[in-house]
């Protein structure tokens, strides 16, 4: 479990690095088709902020997927609804704000700076009105301007610690009172 803790800040500082050093934000030198799916990733970006249900069945494939960690599962319309649903719901000022972007052939890369006001149970942890910002990489693989496949890596030990941040605190001075108090 260590070893996944260490390795996972590693992994999201060389995917920033490669970002970086190959980022065509500018847009120069792109064929049509590169062109193409980054204008479509920006719209499912705005439209992951917005919980749009129609962007949502406009650009998501029939058979789309998304991959996080070991696990893949279905990417349709109605789960990407429901996942940003639940994330609007617990940060409702939730922004999925593109740091860079580039892409290369059918796939298209995106370093998102995550934010929000925890105003929710999110990840099962209560409410604390903490800010919270998030590194998350994500490439996405488009097949005639339709997503077809997401690979998702994000820094969910750091999310896990802003959302427990007010948690922590709160048990730690509930602790200290009760030991002035014997």
């Amino acid at each position: 479990m260590k070893t996944k803790k260490i390795l996972l800040p590693i992994l999201i500082i060389l995917l920033t690095g490669v970002l970086s050093s190959c980022s065509n934000n500018s847009n120069e030198n792109l064929t049509k088709e590169e062109a193409t799916n980054i204008e479509i990733v920006k719209k499912f970006s705005e439209a992951m902020n917005n919980v749009d249900y129609d962007v949502f069945k406009e650009i998501l494939d029939t058979n789309a997927v998304w991959y996080y960690r070991d696990k893949e599962m279905p990417n349709t319309p109605e789960s990407e609804r429901k996942i940003q649903s639940n994330w609007k719901s617990a940060l409702p000022d939730m922004n999925y704000g593109i740091e860079k972007i580039f892409a290369q052939k059918d796939q298209v890369a995106v370093l998102y700076n995550y934010t929000g006001t925890h105003e929710d149970t999110l990840l099962g942890y209560p409410p604390t009105g903490n800010k919270i910002s998030v590194g998350k990489m994500v490439i996405y693989r488009l097949k005639n301007k339709r997503k077809v496949e997401t690979w998702v890596v994000f820094d969910e030990h750091l999310l896990r610690k802003q959302l427990s941040k007010k948690m922590i605190t709160k048990t730690i001075v509930h602790y200290l009172n009760i030991k002035r108090s014997i």
